[in-house]
């Protein structure tokens, strides 16, 4: 659950380097959807909020007889959509050194 909780810290360099090493763990393969949406993260393509809380929704809240997750919490579904924003305006800002909003909106 340390993926979910990475993901859900304000991103900094410390957010960012934790991100480089738990990719960097061989036990991550053992748990492919964490190694998706951390992978998800990491890349700089830009995320669409609908598509990733489909996916990835039921395989990342907590069933019964499971630890609970911190996304069960609906305040932490709305704490990640923020962070997916805020991952493609960095991505957008990666990219493009003029935009103008309504081109931004689009993308």
């Amino acid at each position: 659950r340390v993926v979910l909780y990475l993901i859900l810290a304000e991103y900094n360099n410390e957010q960012s380097d934790m991100l480089a090493r738990v990719k960097a763990d061989s036990n991550l393969a053992k748990l492919p959807y964490y190694q998706n949406v951390l992978l998800c993260f990491d890349t700089a393509e830009l995320l669409n909020w609908d598509i990733l809380k489909k996916v990835y929704s039921q395989h990342l809240t907590s069933t019964a007889g499971e630890p609970s997750s911190p996304l069960d919490q609906e305040d932490n579904w709305e704490v990640l959509q923020m962070r997916v924003v805020e991952h493609n305006i960095r991505v957008l800002a990666k990219y493009y050194t003029r935009i103008t909003m309504p081109h931004f909106a689009n993308l």
